[in-house]
C-alpha cells in the first residue's frame, strides 16, 4: 500500500497580514498533481487543517475544493484535528463525507477512529487520534493517574483492538525521543519546559506513526516515526527548510520504505540582512523580486523613507527591521517578533524582558505555563 503524509497545511494563515490562501492554492495543487502521478492508495493529513478554529470563509472553500478534487481523483482523505483546529468544526458532516472517503477525526471521544485498507498483504489499520490534552482524556480514564501528554496519548492507544495487522498512526503532538529534542520554528506554538511531551516509545508497536504539529520535516527516534512538516514556510525561521510531500511505501510487516517529493512555493519565504543601499543593489533575477521578504539593516539608513525604497525592488517586502537602533530593540532576540507566531509564554518573556532586562529563568517558565494550563483546563 502507498500513501500520502502531509500536515499543518495552515488554509487561511497570514504572515504578517499578507495571505498566504494563494501560495496555500498553488501547493495544493502541486499535492494533486503527485497524486497523479504516484496515484497513491490514501492521503493523510495529520492536524492544523486551517490555521485557526474559525477560519475565514476563503479557506474553507479552498479546503472544499481540494477534497473535492481527491474525491474526483478516488483519493481517500484521512485528517484529524491539530491544535489550531476546531475539533467540532472539522468533524462536521463526517459520516456523510465517509461514504466518499473523506474520513475526518477531529473530536476525542476516548478512542482513536479506525480505518482499514485492504491490499496484497492483508489488511493496514489507520488510526485517527486528533490532538488531545491530559485533561481532554482525564474524564474517559477515571482509575488511571493521567498527567502529562505521555500519559494521555498512552491511554486512548491502550482500547485498541488486539490484532496484527499493520498499523498506521495519524497523531498530532509534541513526540520526541531518543534522548533528542525535535527540531522548531517559531511559527509553532510550543509550550515550556517539556510538559507537553509525548514520549516516542509510547509509539513503539505501530509501522508508521504521521506526525503534525513540527513545521521541519524530520523523524524522532526512527525513521518510521516522522512529521511530514508544514508544506509552506510560515515563519522566517523556516527559511532554510526543505518543503516536501512524504510517500510511504508499506509491503509486508516490517517492510517500509519512505520518500519525501519537493513541494515548490511560487513565492519563496527568504530573509536580508545589510545595509540599505547593499541590500538595493543587489543581483536579483524576476522569481526571487517576487519572493516575500524579510529585511534587516543592519546600519542606519540616511534615506527617509527606507520601507517605501526597499519595497520598489521588494514588491513583496513583509517586515523591516532595525535592531542596532534603539537599546529596546537591543534587549530583544532577532527573531521573529509577531505576535501571531508566538506563544504566551515567549509573548510574557519579551514583555519581562523589556520590563526587567532579563529574560524569564526556566523556573519562571514553567510556572507562568502551568498557570496558562491551570486557566486552559477550567474555561
Amino acid at each position: 500500500m502507498r500513501f500520502f503524509h502531509t500536515a499543518d497545511l495552515h488554509l487561511g494563515k497570514k504572515i504578517y497580514e499578507q495571505s498566504m490562501l494563494e501560495e496555500q492554492y498553488h501547493i495544493l495543487q502541486q499535492i494533486l498533481a503527485l497524486a497523479k502521478e504516484y496515484r497513491p492508495d490514501a492521503l493523510l493529513i495529520t492536524g492544523d487543517v486551517y490555521d485557526k478554529p474559525s477560519p475565514p470563509a476563503d479557506a474553507i472553500s479552498l479546503l472544499d475544493d481540494f477534497l473535492t478534487a481527491c474525491c474526483e481523483e478516488a483519493l481517500p482523505v484521512l485528517l484529524i484535528a491539530g491544535n489550531h483546529d476546531s475539533p467540532e468544526r472539522l468533524s462536521f458532516g463526517g459520516r456523510i463525507m465517509a461514504k466518499h472517503q473523506v474520513i475526518p477525526q477531529g473530536i476525542f471521544n476516548g478512542k482513536p477512529g479506525i480505518w482499514q485498507f485492504q491490499d496484497d498483504y492483508g489488511t493496514v489499520e489507520f488510526i485517527l487520534l486528533p490532538f488531545i490534552k491530559p485533561a481532554q482524556a482525564r474524564p474517559f480514564f477515571p482509575h488511571k493517574s493521567i498527567e502529562d501528554y505521555s500519559q494521555a496519548v498512552a491511554a486512548a492507544l491502550e482500547t485498541l483492538p488486539a490484532n496484527d495487522y499493520r498499523r498506521v498512526l495519524l497523531a498530532h503532538q509534541f513526540v520526541t525521543g531518543g534522548g533528542d529534542s525535535p527540531q522548531r520554528s517559531d511559527s509553532e506554538t510550543i509550550n515550556v519546559g517539556g510538559l507537553d511531551e509525548v514520549n516516542a516509545a509510547v509509539l513503539a508497536a505501530f509501522d508508521y506513526v504521521a506526525l503534525g504539529h513540527l513545521h521541519r520535516p524530520q523523524s524522532v527516534s526512527r525513521p518510521q516515526i516522522r512529521y511530514a512538516g508544514s508544506p509552506l514556510k510560515y515563519s522566517f525561521s523556516e527559511t532554510d527548510h526543505e518543503k516536501s510531500l512524504v510517500m510511504v511505501d508499506l509491503a509486508a510487516k516490517g517492510q517500509t520504505n519512505i520518500q519525501c517529493l519537493p513541494l515548490t512555493p511560487s513565492r519563496d519565504l527568504r530573509q536580508l540582512k545589510g545595509p540599505l543601499q547593499a541590500l538595493m543593489q543587489a543581483p536579483l533575477n524576476a522569481t526571487e523580486r517576487m519572493d516575500y521578504i524579510r529585511v534587516i539593516l543592519t546600519e542606519r539608513p540616511e534615506h527617509g523613507d527606507p520601507l517605501a525604497l526597499l519595497r520598489s525592488r521588494y514588491p513583496n517586502l513583509l517586515r523591516l527591521d532595525f535592531p542596532a537602533l534603539t537599546e529596546e530593540t537591543d534587549m530583544l532576540p532577532e527573531e521573529d517578533l509577531d505576535e501571531e507566531l508566538r506563544d504566551p509564554v515567549a509573548l510574557f518573556n519579551s514583555f519581562y524582558l523589556l520590563q526587567h532586562g532579563q529574560p524569564l529563568s526556566q523556573e519562571q517558565k514553567n510556572l507562568f505555563h502551568k498557570i496558562l494550563q491551570q486557566v486552559e483546563e477550567h474555561d
